[in-house]
Formats: structure tokens, sequence, C-alpha cells
């Protein structure tokens, strides 16, 4: 009897134990995860560009942990973290709280676009639909860039060299007139705060003077007091521009003059004004970069470009004198051309990842990612799933894999129409304008990708 109740004893408290088990894990109070993820500390402590993402997904896979700025990020990537994260959005990411906590003092902690809850964004977008995302809007601004490439390009003639300085002056000039329809004495100066302002979002944090992090918020700051006198002399309506409509966004809830609406609408400039500024000069950039070092390629675009010309096709242009203007409707007929912008997009983009905060624990590829957990989607990942990845070919069939420059989710870029229009509008310019050849230049890495040196120009002949 002893032995028999000893049993029952062990047996219940055997079956007690699975029990409280069971609970536990089907409780989410129990995870183990099935293997850990594999990751690296990057060495230079600095953001990683899309090569390094590449090479981490070839060497890991889809999920893997990468720590920068003294943060780790799981990085979801490759199909499966891609499509799970496009499934998934809503259930278990969100925005804010997901940047480098060092971010929050360059962007602005009520930045719209890039820290704002889900809620707050989606009524910005709504605002903003019908002046950056429409046609009609893109249309109204289709001469204005023309305006600004010409001015810029015919400074140009004369010259032997340009330096490639000029390339990212000519996106900040555009996005600033886009945001305050006025090129404004100071934007100048803008540009040249703004450049000290991109290098700081790479660099650890160091808030003295003379270090890239530092000297970033200085510039942030100065930009601010610039603004400031913005406030209170708003642009006209000569030109169309998004000042009107981000006020009118904020002044539902804060009157201008107010310090909420001067932080709100500062932290909003900012974003706005990098996002453009970056990505264009980066893109614009690149392109440059192929076509100077392919005199056939811009030989063969000349021609494209040429024969969607009115006046060429009643035989008073030639691809030698080639300087009209192209109209909207003649971009979307350009086959080379759109081909050549889409791979200039696959190689230099600032939109090939993405920040977000793990909302609730999940499961992927075998792997537990906790709530609270930092997540980095690199959505640019099927970009270099190509032939020869790193070999610029303006004939790629873009069909074959996932084109993703402008970001993936609710959050992708808004202004991605204007951008295509802006890239294509200056190929056509400078293409028809000049001969271009560089050699003995170095390109500069992310995050601002940036040729940096001069370039050889001769006039198209006429």
């Amino acid at each position: 009897m002893v032995w028999l109740a000893l049993l029952f004893f062990l047996s219940l408290c055997a079956l007690l134990f699975i029990s409280a088990i069971q609970r536990l894990v089907a409780n989410k109070e129990f995870l183990v995860n099935k293997k850990e993820i594999p990751g690296e500390i990057m060495e230079d402590d600095c953001v990683p560009g899309d090569e390094y993402f590449a090479a981490m997904n070839k060497k890991h896979g889809d999920v893997f942990n990468v720590t920068f700025l003294g943060e780790t990020y799981t990085v979801l990537t490759g199909k499966k973290g891609i499509d799970f994260f496009k499934q998934n959005e809503r259930k278990y990411f969100q925005v804010k709280g997901s940047s480098p906590e060092s971010w929050d003092e360059l962007y602005g902690t009520s930045n719209p676009i890039l820290t704002v809850p889900e809620t707050v964004h989606k009524l910005f977008r709504r605002a903003c639909t019908n002046a950056m995302m429409s046609m009609k809007a893109i249309e109204s601004f289709y001469p204005v860039v023309n305006k600004i490439l010409e001015d810029f390009v015919l400074s140009w003639e004369g010259q032997e060299k340009i330096h490639s300085h000029q390339i990212a002056k000519i996106a900040f000039a555009i996005s600033w007139v886009w945001v305050f329809g006025d090129r404004g004495e100071k934007s100048s100066d803008m540009f040249d705060l703004f450049r000290v302002f991109v290098q700081a979002l790479s660099a650890p944090v160091n808030t003295e003077l003379g270090t890239p992090y530092g000297d970033g918020l200085d510039a942030r700051r100065k930009i601010v007091d610039h603004f400031k006198e913005i406030y209170e002399h708003p642009p006209t309506d000569k030109i169309p521009h998004l000042y009107k409509t981000f006020h009118e966004y904020i002044e539902q809830e804060d009157k201008r003059g107010t310090p909420k609406y001067e932080k709100r609408m500062s932290d909003l400039l900012v974003g706005v004004l990098f996002a453009a500024y970056h990505a264009i000069s980066m893109s614009l950039n690149g392109a440059l970069w192929e076509l100077g070092t392919n005199e056939a390629l811009q030989k063969n675009l000349r021609e494209e470009f040429c024969t969607q010309l009115e006046k060429y096709k009643t035989g008073t242009e030639t691809p030698e004198k080639c300087t009209s203007h192209l109209t909207l409707h003649d971009l979307s007929k350009l086959p080379l051309c759109n081909n050549f912008v889409m791979e200039v997009l696959r190689l230099y983009n600032a939109g090939f990842g993405i920040y977000r905060l793990t909302i609730a624990d999940f499961e992927i590829d075998g792997y537990t990612v906790p709530k609270g957990s930092k997540a980095f989607i690199f959505c640019g990942y099927d970009h270099y799933n190509v032939m020869h990845p790193w070999n610029f070919d303006e004939n790629r069939d873009h069909e074959s894999y996932q084109w993703e420059p402008f970001g993936v989710g609710s959050r992708s870029c808004m202004g991605q129409k204007f951008s295509l229009m802006e890239i294509k509008s200056f190929i056509f310019i400078i293409v028809t304008r000049f001969h271009f050849k560089i050699s003995d230049v170095i390109p500069r890495a992310f995050p601002e990708f940036e040729i940096d040196g001069d370039i050889q120009i001769s006039p198209v002949r006429t």
C-alpha cells in the first residue's frame, strides 16, 4: 500500500508540473528561442549602408542582429522577412521609439514622417495627398523644376569642368522651392547646414562641437532659427509650394506663434527637407556617375530624348542640338530613360530600409523576436538578388525582382512620383546640353553617396 500511495503521489506531481508548463507556454510567459539569432557589432559604431546589409543577408539569412550606435536591431529581410512585415505591420510593429535614440534630437520628437504614432501620421498623409502625391501637383511643379535645372546648367556654359558639389546643390534647391515656393536668399546657407546635419545621422553620439554629431546638432539649431524667420513672413502663392499645406495641417491644433506650433513645424520641415534633399541627391549623383563613365549611354539617351520632341519630329532639331522641353506625357514614353532611372534607384537610393519597434512577441524563421525589440526591415534586399548585382545595367529586366526603392508599408515615400519626375528631368537637361566625363573621382559612401571631385564637361554640338 505504501508503494502504491507513493506512486500515486509522484504521478500526481508529474501531472501538475506538466500542466503548469503548458499554461506558461500558452500564456507566453515561458518563451524559449528555438535558436539564437546570429548577429554582429559594427566596429566603427556607425549606421551601416545597403551593401553591409546585403552581405549580412548572404551570410546569416533573412533574420539577424546588428548593433550600431549603441543599440541592437533585429534585421528582417529576404522574402520571408519582407512578406512577414507586409502581412503583419499593424499587428507587430510601430514607428514610435524605433529609430536610434540619438535621432530624436536631430529629427525631433514630433516629426510626422519619422517619429509620431501611426494615427498622427495618417492624418498628415491625408492632408498632404493632393499637395504631394497627385498628378495635378506634379504637373503644377514640373515647370518650376525645369527652370531650376536650366538655371544651374546655364551657369556651367563656358566651363571645362564642374565640381560634383553642384549636383547636391541642385537637389537641395529643388527641395527648398518645393517646400517654400521661393529660392530665397538663405537657401544657400541652409544647404551648407543640411550637409553638416546629414553627416550627424550616422555618427556616434558626442555633443561637443568639432565632432560630426555635435556639429549636426549645432546645424539643426541654426536651421530652426532660419525657419522662425519664415514663420513670421510666410511664403506667397506665387508658385506652388508645400508650406501652406503644412501650416494648415498644424494649425488645426496649434496656432501660429505658439511654442508648440514652432516645435511641430520645425520638426516637420527638417524631416521633409532632409528626406527630399538626401534621397534625390544620392540618386542624381548616382545617375551622373553612371553617365560620366559611359559615353555610349549618354549618346543613346540623347537620341531617345530627341525623338520625343515635337520640333525634332518636324525636322527642326537633331540629336546634336536638342534643347526643347519634354512634357510629363513625354516622360512616360522613354523606355531607355525609364529603365536607366530604375537601375539608378536600384543601386543609389536612401530608402533601402525602415526602422520599427515590436509591440508583441512573434516567431519568424525559427527565431522568437520579443516585444520591445528594435527592428530594421531591409526592404531593398532583392535589389542585390539579381545577376551581377553590383554591375550597373541600363537594360536590366526590373520585372524579375522586387523593386522597392521607396520603402514598404504604410509609410512608404509620399514623394515618389515627384522624385521620378525630378530625376528624369535632370537627366534630360544635362544629357541634351553637355557631354560628361568622370575620371580620378572617388565616390563617397553612405550616408550620403556623392561624387567627390571635378567632372569634365563639354557642350553638345550646335
